[in-house]
Protein backbone atom coordinates (compact mmCIF):
# COMPACT_ATOMS: atom_id res chain seq x y z
CA UNK A 1 0.00 0.00 0.00
CA UNK A 2 2.43 2.64 -1.03
CA UNK A 3 1.60 6.19 -0.86
CA UNK A 4 3.58 9.64 -1.36
CA UNK A 5 3.80 12.97 0.11
CA UNK A 6 3.88 16.31 -1.87
CA UNK A 7 4.09 19.66 -1.19
CA UNK A 8 2.82 22.05 -4.68
CA UNK A 9 1.05 24.51 -5.68
CA UNK A 10 -2.47 25.26 -6.86
CA UNK A 11 -3.51 26.72 -9.88
CA UNK A 12 -4.76 30.34 -9.70
CA UNK A 13 -3.01 31.19 -6.49
CA UNK A 14 0.68 33.06 -6.70
CA UNK A 15 2.54 30.94 -4.15
CA UNK A 16 -0.05 29.25 -2.55
CA UNK A 17 0.87 25.66 -1.01
CA UNK A 18 -0.68 22.38 -0.05
CA UNK A 19 0.11 19.23 1.80
CA UNK A 20 -0.99 15.97 -0.06
CA UNK A 21 -0.44 12.25 0.00
CA UNK A 22 -1.61 9.65 -2.59
CA UNK A 23 -2.31 6.32 -1.74
CA UNK A 24 -2.83 2.79 -3.32
CA UNK A 25 -5.64 1.60 -1.21
CA UNK A 26 -9.06 -0.22 -2.45
CA UNK A 27 -11.78 2.72 -1.66
CA UNK A 28 -15.15 4.17 -2.04
CA UNK A 29 -14.16 7.60 -1.06
CA UNK A 30 -15.22 10.75 -3.31
CA UNK A 31 -13.53 14.16 -3.19
CA UNK A 32 -14.35 15.92 0.29
CA UNK A 33 -14.52 13.65 2.20
CA UNK A 34 -12.48 13.31 5.45
CA UNK A 35 -10.90 10.31 6.25
CA UNK A 36 -8.35 8.97 8.99
CA UNK A 37 -5.98 6.16 9.78
CA UNK A 38 -7.43 3.32 10.42
CA UNK A 39 -5.76 -0.26 11.13
CA UNK A 40 -4.23 -1.20 8.14
CA UNK A 41 -5.97 1.21 5.93
CA UNK A 42 -8.39 4.06 5.75
CA UNK A 43 -11.95 4.90 6.67
CA UNK A 44 -14.24 7.95 6.79
CA UNK A 45 -13.86 9.75 9.44
CA UNK A 46 -16.71 10.81 11.86
CA UNK A 47 -16.94 13.21 14.90
CA UNK A 48 -19.21 10.70 17.36
CA UNK A 49 -16.13 9.12 18.54
CA UNK A 50 -12.78 10.20 19.39
CA UNK A 51 -11.28 6.71 17.72
CA UNK A 52 -12.74 7.67 14.34
CA UNK A 53 -12.25 11.65 14.42
CA UNK A 54 -8.59 11.99 14.23
CA UNK A 55 -8.38 13.42 10.56
CA UNK A 56 -5.15 13.18 8.34
CA UNK A 57 -6.65 14.45 5.45
CA UNK A 58 -9.66 15.50 3.43
CA UNK A 59 -10.09 13.58 -0.13
CA UNK A 60 -9.34 15.61 -3.15
CA UNK A 61 -9.46 12.59 -5.54
CA UNK A 62 -10.26 8.96 -5.83
CA UNK A 63 -10.56 5.83 -7.75
CA UNK A 64 -11.77 2.37 -6.88
CA UNK A 65 -7.91 1.49 -6.25
CA UNK A 66 -6.26 4.25 -4.68
CA UNK A 67 -6.70 8.29 -4.08
CA UNK A 68 -4.91 11.73 -2.75
CA UNK A 69 -6.09 13.70 0.47
CA UNK A 70 -4.86 16.96 0.99
CA UNK A 71 -3.73 16.80 4.68
CA UNK A 72 -3.16 20.89 4.98
CA UNK A 73 -3.53 23.75 2.77
CA UNK A 74 -5.54 24.38 -0.18
CA UNK A 75 -7.60 21.88 -1.91
CA UNK A 76 -9.65 22.49 -5.21
CA UNK A 77 -11.83 20.42 -7.17
CA UNK A 78 -14.78 20.52 -4.51
CA UNK A 79 -18.12 21.46 -5.17
CA UNK A 80 -21.20 22.70 -3.75
CA UNK A 81 -19.28 25.25 -1.21
CA UNK A 82 -20.37 28.47 0.22
CA UNK A 83 -17.54 30.81 -0.16
CA UNK A 84 -15.80 32.08 3.44
CA UNK A 85 -17.61 29.80 5.76
CA UNK A 86 -16.16 27.08 7.94
CA UNK A 87 -16.19 23.54 8.02
CA UNK A 88 -16.66 20.62 10.49
CA UNK A 89 -16.26 17.01 10.94
CA UNK A 90 -20.16 15.54 11.42
CA UNK A 91 -20.68 13.20 14.05
CA UNK A 92 -24.09 12.09 12.28
CA UNK A 93 -22.57 10.87 8.76
CA UNK A 94 -19.10 9.69 8.20
CA UNK A 95 -16.80 11.52 5.93
CA UNK A 96 -18.83 14.59 5.64
CA UNK A 97 -18.28 18.37 6.06
CA UNK A 98 -20.48 20.17 7.49
CA UNK A 99 -21.47 23.69 8.48
CA UNK A 100 -23.21 23.10 11.93
CA UNK A 101 -20.56 22.10 14.31
CA UNK A 102 -21.71 18.74 16.47
CA UNK A 103 -23.61 19.23 19.96
CA UNK A 104 -24.38 16.37 21.02
CA UNK A 105 -22.79 14.89 24.69
CA UNK A 106 -19.82 12.83 23.37
CA UNK A 107 -19.67 13.91 19.97
CA UNK A 108 -15.89 15.94 19.01
CA UNK A 109 -15.90 19.49 17.17
CA UNK A 110 -13.43 19.17 14.87
CA UNK A 111 -12.81 22.18 12.75
CA UNK A 112 -11.22 21.05 9.33
CA UNK A 113 -11.51 23.50 6.36
CA UNK A 114 -12.33 27.06 5.72
CA UNK A 115 -13.65 27.31 2.15
CA UNK A 116 -12.26 30.29 -0.23
CA UNK A 117 -14.69 29.91 -2.94
CA UNK A 118 -17.83 27.12 -3.90
CA UNK A 119 -15.27 24.29 -4.97
CA UNK A 120 -11.84 25.40 -3.37
CA UNK A 121 -10.96 25.97 0.56
CA UNK A 122 -8.04 25.84 3.21
CA UNK A 123 -7.65 22.78 4.96
CA UNK A 124 -6.82 23.21 8.67
CA UNK A 125 -5.19 21.00 11.38
CA UNK A 126 -7.12 22.26 14.15
CA UNK A 127 -7.41 19.74 17.44
CA UNK A 128 -10.84 18.69 18.07
CA UNK A 129 -12.65 19.02 21.38
CA UNK A 130 -14.65 16.92 22.76
CA UNK A 131 -18.51 17.65 24.12
CA UNK A 132 -18.21 15.95 27.78
CA UNK A 133 -21.53 14.04 28.57
CA UNK A 134 -21.11 15.97 32.44
CA UNK A 135 -20.52 19.46 31.17
CA UNK A 136 -23.88 20.17 29.59
CA UNK A 137 -26.65 20.46 32.25
CA UNK A 138 -30.26 20.76 32.80
CA UNK A 139 -31.76 24.27 32.16
CA UNK A 140 -32.64 25.30 35.52
CA UNK A 141 -30.29 23.41 37.47
CA UNK A 142 -27.43 25.15 39.50
CA UNK A 143 -24.05 23.50 38.24
CA UNK A 144 -21.28 22.12 40.18
CA UNK A 145 -18.07 20.60 39.48
CA UNK A 146 -18.09 16.74 39.06
CA UNK A 147 -14.52 16.17 38.71
CA UNK A 148 -11.81 18.62 38.55
CA UNK A 149 -12.47 19.50 35.07
CA UNK A 150 -16.28 18.33 34.40
CA UNK A 151 -19.52 20.26 35.10
CA UNK A 152 -22.79 18.61 35.90
CA UNK A 153 -26.14 19.22 37.73
CA UNK A 154 -25.98 19.63 41.17
CA UNK A 155 -29.27 18.89 43.09
CA UNK A 156 -30.44 22.76 43.92
CA UNK A 157 -32.57 23.80 41.15
CA UNK A 158 -33.39 27.88 40.57
CA UNK A 159 -36.65 28.85 38.47
CA UNK A 160 -36.17 32.58 39.46
CA UNK A 161 -38.58 32.52 41.63
CA UNK A 162 -37.38 29.96 44.50
CA UNK A 163 -34.83 27.62 45.23
CA UNK A 164 -35.81 23.67 45.61
CA UNK A 165 -33.46 21.24 46.58
CA UNK A 166 -33.64 17.80 45.59
CA UNK A 167 -32.09 16.07 48.28
CA UNK A 168 -30.65 16.15 52.13
CA UNK A 169 -29.89 19.85 53.47
CA UNK A 170 -27.67 21.01 56.41
CA UNK A 171 -26.68 24.67 57.73
CA UNK A 172 -23.81 25.21 59.93
CA UNK A 173 -24.78 28.17 61.89
CA UNK A 174 -28.03 30.45 61.95
CA UNK A 175 -30.72 30.42 59.24
CA UNK A 176 -32.26 33.50 59.05
CA UNK A 177 -34.68 35.59 56.47
CA UNK A 178 -38.28 34.68 55.54
CA UNK A 179 -38.49 31.50 53.56
CA UNK A 180 -36.52 28.26 53.30
CA UNK A 181 -37.72 26.56 50.42
CA UNK A 182 -36.70 22.42 50.64
CA UNK A 183 -37.85 19.66 48.18
CA UNK A 184 -41.83 19.93 48.04
CA UNK A 185 -42.27 22.78 50.57
CA UNK A 186 -44.28 25.57 51.09
CA UNK A 187 -42.83 27.99 52.66
CA UNK A 188 -44.19 31.57 53.01
CA UNK A 189 -44.66 34.72 55.51
CA UNK A 190 -46.89 34.93 58.51
CA UNK A 191 -47.16 37.79 61.13
CA UNK A 192 -43.78 39.39 59.85
CA UNK A 193 -42.21 35.62 60.34
CA UNK A 194 -41.08 32.74 58.43
CA UNK A 195 -42.62 29.97 57.58
CA UNK A 196 -41.29 26.08 56.54
CA UNK A 197 -43.53 23.10 55.31
CA UNK A 198 -41.58 20.16 54.74
CA UNK A 199 -43.60 17.34 52.78
CA UNK A 200 -41.80 14.05 52.45
CA UNK A 201 -43.17 11.80 50.09
CA UNK A 202 -41.95 7.82 48.86
CA UNK A 203 -40.19 9.58 46.33
CA UNK A 204 -38.09 10.68 49.38
CA UNK A 205 -37.16 7.19 50.73
CA UNK A 206 -38.41 5.64 53.61
CA UNK A 207 -37.06 8.50 56.11
CA UNK A 208 -37.23 12.25 55.81
CA UNK A 209 -34.50 13.73 58.41
CA UNK A 210 -35.31 17.63 58.37
CA UNK A 211 -32.87 19.29 61.04
CA UNK A 212 -32.45 22.48 62.00
CA UNK A 213 -29.12 23.47 64.66
CA UNK A 214 -31.06 27.41 65.08
CA UNK A 215 -33.32 29.03 63.87
CA UNK A 216 -34.16 33.05 64.49
CA UNK A 217 -37.54 34.49 63.41
CA UNK A 218 -39.42 31.70 62.14
CA UNK A 219 -42.83 31.85 63.19
CA UNK A 220 -43.61 27.37 63.10
CA UNK A 221 -42.41 24.57 61.24
CA UNK A 222 -44.75 21.80 59.99
CA UNK A 223 -43.29 18.73 59.23
CA UNK A 224 -45.82 16.24 56.63
CA UNK A 225 -44.74 12.74 56.09
CA UNK A 226 -47.81 10.73 54.09
CA UNK A 227 -46.58 7.31 54.52
CA UNK A 228 -42.99 7.81 55.87
CA UNK A 229 -41.43 8.40 59.74
CA UNK A 230 -40.02 11.48 59.68
CA UNK A 231 -37.52 13.33 62.12
CA UNK A 232 -38.10 17.10 62.59
CA UNK A 233 -35.02 18.52 64.96
CA UNK A 234 -35.53 22.02 66.42
CA UNK A 235 -32.73 23.25 68.81
CA UNK A 236 -34.29 26.84 68.91
CA UNK A 237 -37.25 28.73 67.74
CA UNK A 238 -39.45 31.57 68.29
CA UNK A 239 -42.46 30.69 67.14
CA UNK A 240 -44.28 27.49 67.59
CA UNK A 241 -43.57 23.88 66.25
CA UNK A 242 -46.26 22.00 64.19
CA UNK A 243 -45.87 18.63 63.66
CA UNK A 244 -48.00 16.42 61.43
CA UNK A 245 -48.61 13.01 60.55
CA UNK A 246 -50.56 10.24 59.46
CA UNK A 247 -47.60 7.74 60.57
CA UNK A 248 -45.50 7.68 63.71
CA UNK A 249 -44.02 10.75 65.01
CA UNK A 250 -41.03 10.79 67.76
CA UNK A 251 -40.09 13.46 69.33
CA UNK A 252 -36.71 12.71 71.24
CA UNK A 253 -36.65 9.73 70.34
CA UNK A 254 -36.24 8.26 66.24
CA UNK A 255 -38.48 4.98 67.50
CA UNK A 256 -41.10 7.11 68.35
CA UNK A 257 -41.38 6.97 71.92
CA UNK A 258 -38.99 10.13 73.22
CA UNK A 259 -39.41 12.66 75.22
CA UNK A 260 -41.96 15.48 75.13
CA UNK A 261 -42.36 18.72 76.81
CA UNK A 262 -45.10 21.55 76.13
CA UNK A 263 -43.49 24.80 78.70
CA UNK A 264 -45.57 27.18 79.79
CA UNK A 265 -43.91 30.75 79.02
CA UNK A 266 -45.01 33.64 81.38
CA UNK A 267 -46.78 31.12 83.71
CA UNK A 268 -49.79 30.75 81.46
CA UNK A 269 -50.48 26.84 81.09
CA UNK A 270 -49.40 25.97 77.54
CA UNK A 271 -52.26 24.03 75.46
CA UNK A 272 -51.30 20.78 73.09
CA UNK A 273 -54.22 19.97 71.10
CA UNK A 274 -54.31 16.45 69.37
CA UNK A 275 -56.77 15.23 66.80
CA UNK A 276 -56.91 11.72 67.20
CA UNK A 277 -55.33 8.85 69.22
CA UNK A 278 -52.44 9.45 71.79
CA UNK A 279 -50.87 6.49 72.87
CA UNK A 280 -48.20 6.45 75.52
CA UNK A 281 -46.12 3.42 76.22
CA UNK A 282 -45.22 4.40 79.98
CA UNK A 283 -45.82 6.15 82.95
CA UNK A 284 -48.49 9.14 82.44
CA UNK A 285 -48.06 11.70 85.28
CA UNK A 286 -51.33 13.80 85.01
CA UNK A 287 -52.00 17.01 87.14
CA UNK A 288 -55.83 17.57 86.13
CA UNK A 289 -57.80 15.90 83.41
CA UNK A 290 -60.81 17.22 82.06
CA UNK A 291 -63.04 14.96 80.09
CA UNK A 292 -65.94 15.67 77.13
CA UNK A 293 -69.10 15.79 78.50
CA UNK A 294 -72.33 16.25 76.55
CA UNK A 295 -74.93 17.95 77.97
CA UNK A 296 -78.49 16.91 76.21
CA UNK A 297 -81.48 19.05 77.63
CA UNK A 298 -83.68 16.54 75.83
CA UNK A 299 -85.25 13.71 77.88
CA UNK A 300 -83.55 10.32 76.74
CA UNK A 301 -85.31 8.18 74.51
CA UNK A 302 -86.19 4.20 74.49
CA UNK A 303 -82.16 3.74 73.06
CA UNK A 304 -79.23 5.62 74.25
CA UNK A 305 -76.48 6.06 71.76
CA UNK A 306 -73.00 6.65 73.76
CA UNK A 307 -70.70 7.82 70.69
CA UNK A 308 -67.17 7.63 72.35
CA UNK A 309 -65.59 9.31 69.73
CA UNK A 310 -67.12 12.80 70.79
CA UNK A 311 -67.99 11.98 74.60
CA UNK A 312 -66.67 10.56 78.09
CA UNK A 313 -68.95 11.85 80.10
CA UNK A 314 -73.31 12.14 78.95
CA UNK A 315 -75.41 14.05 80.98
CA UNK A 316 -79.36 14.63 80.45
CA UNK A 317 -81.34 17.15 82.17
CA UNK A 318 -84.60 16.32 81.38
CA UNK A 319 -86.23 13.57 83.79
CA UNK A 320 -86.54 10.21 82.20
CA UNK A 321 -90.03 9.72 80.96
CA UNK A 322 -89.39 5.72 79.97
CA UNK A 323 -86.56 2.61 80.52
CA UNK A 324 -83.81 2.60 77.91
CA UNK A 325 -81.61 0.43 76.62
CA UNK A 326 -77.54 1.80 76.10
CA UNK A 327 -75.67 1.13 73.34
CA UNK A 328 -72.38 2.10 72.99
CA UNK A 329 -70.33 3.07 70.20
CA UNK A 330 -67.68 5.17 68.28
CA UNK A 331 -70.41 7.02 66.58
CA UNK A 332 -73.11 6.63 63.72
CA UNK A 333 -71.09 5.60 61.21
CA UNK A 334 -68.01 3.96 63.11
CA UNK A 335 -68.05 0.41 65.62
CA UNK A 336 -66.23 0.78 68.81
CA UNK A 337 -64.34 -2.09 67.73
CA UNK A 338 -62.82 -0.07 65.19
CA UNK A 339 -61.63 1.86 67.79
CA UNK A 340 -60.90 -0.31 70.78
CA UNK A 341 -57.86 -3.29 70.25
CA UNK A 342 -57.61 -6.05 72.49
CA UNK A 343 -56.53 -4.96 76.17
CA UNK A 344 -57.84 -1.52 76.21
CA UNK A 345 -60.35 -0.29 77.83
CA UNK A 346 -62.41 2.44 78.47
CA UNK A 347 -64.45 3.83 80.75
CA UNK A 348 -68.04 5.96 80.35
CA UNK A 349 -70.34 7.64 82.67
CA UNK A 350 -74.09 8.75 82.11
CA UNK A 351 -75.78 10.87 83.91
CA UNK A 352 -79.94 11.01 83.91
CA UNK A 353 -82.52 13.09 86.31
CA UNK A 354 -85.68 11.28 87.28
CA UNK A 355 -88.79 12.49 89.40
CA UNK A 356 -91.12 10.20 90.80
CA UNK A 357 -91.09 7.93 88.00
CA UNK A 358 -88.11 5.43 88.92
CA UNK A 359 -87.00 4.90 85.26
CA UNK A 360 -83.55 2.66 84.64
CA UNK A 361 -81.68 0.92 82.18
CA UNK A 362 -82.83 -2.52 81.29
CA UNK A 363 -80.72 -3.87 78.67
CA UNK A 364 -77.41 -2.92 77.37
CA UNK A 365 -75.76 -3.29 73.47
CA UNK A 366 -71.92 -2.73 72.23
CA UNK A 367 -72.73 -1.60 68.42
CA UNK A 368 -75.38 -3.47 68.71
CA UNK A 369 -74.83 -6.06 69.86
CA UNK A 370 -76.30 -7.75 73.46
CA UNK A 371 -73.64 -6.78 76.29
CA UNK A 372 -74.07 -8.31 79.63
CA UNK A 373 -72.55 -5.93 82.32
CA UNK A 374 -71.67 -7.34 85.75
CA UNK A 375 -72.81 -4.89 88.24
CA UNK A 376 -71.00 -3.86 91.34
CA UNK A 377 -72.91 -6.08 94.28
CA UNK A 378 -73.67 -8.54 91.81
CA UNK A 379 -77.30 -7.64 91.02
CA UNK A 380 -78.63 -5.45 87.89
CA UNK A 381 -80.62 -2.62 89.18
CA UNK A 382 -84.44 -3.34 88.65
CA UNK A 383 -85.36 0.46 88.97
CA UNK A 384 -84.30 3.93 89.30
CA UNK A 385 -84.54 6.10 91.95
CA UNK A 386 -86.78 8.86 92.56
CA UNK A 387 -86.46 13.07 92.87
CA UNK A 388 -82.34 12.31 92.35
CA UNK A 389 -79.83 11.74 89.85
CA UNK A 390 -78.76 7.90 88.89
CA UNK A 391 -74.63 8.23 87.74
CA UNK A 392 -74.50 4.70 85.89
CA UNK A 393 -70.51 3.97 85.48
CA UNK A 394 -69.07 1.25 82.80
CA UNK A 395 -65.64 -0.14 81.93
CA UNK A 396 -65.58 -1.85 78.87
CA UNK A 397 -62.18 -3.89 78.27
CA UNK A 398 -61.82 -5.47 74.66
CA UNK A 399 -60.93 -9.03 75.61
CA UNK A 400 -60.93 -11.18 72.30
CA UNK A 401 -61.29 -10.03 67.87
CA UNK A 402 -64.27 -11.58 67.75
CA UNK A 403 -65.13 -8.74 69.23
CA UNK A 404 -65.96 -9.82 73.17
CA UNK A 405 -65.86 -7.88 75.73
CA UNK A 406 -66.03 -7.79 79.63
CA UNK A 407 -68.19 -5.04 81.45
CA UNK A 408 -68.17 -3.86 84.86
CA UNK A 409 -71.20 -1.36 85.76
CA UNK A 410 -72.24 0.31 88.67
CA UNK A 411 -75.01 3.09 89.65
CA UNK A 412 -75.49 5.36 92.18
CA UNK A 413 -78.07 8.07 93.75
CA UNK A 414 -77.03 11.27 94.09
CA UNK A 415 -79.76 13.47 95.46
Amino acid sequence: MPFTYNTVGVSGYSGAQSTSFAATYANSFTPGQAIYRSTGGYALAQANAISSCDVIGIVQSANSTSFTAVTNGNITGLTGLTDATEYYLSDQTAGLLTTVPPSANGSIIKPLMISTGTSTGVVLEYPGVQIGATNYGTSGYVAKWTTNQSIGNSIVQDNGIGITINGGSSAIGNLTGGNFPVPGVYSGIEGGYGCVEVVGTSALGALVDFSIPNIDNIARIIAFAPSNSMTLGIAAATGGVAIVSSGNVGIGNLGGFGAFSVPSPNAVPSTLTVAGTISAQGWVNEMTVTEYTTVSAAAPGSTIQFDTLTQSVLLYTSNVVNNWTLNVRGNSTTPLSSILNVGQTITLTLMTSAAGSGFYQTGMTIDGATATAKWQGGTAPSSGDTSAMDIYSYSITRVSATPSYVVLASVAKFA
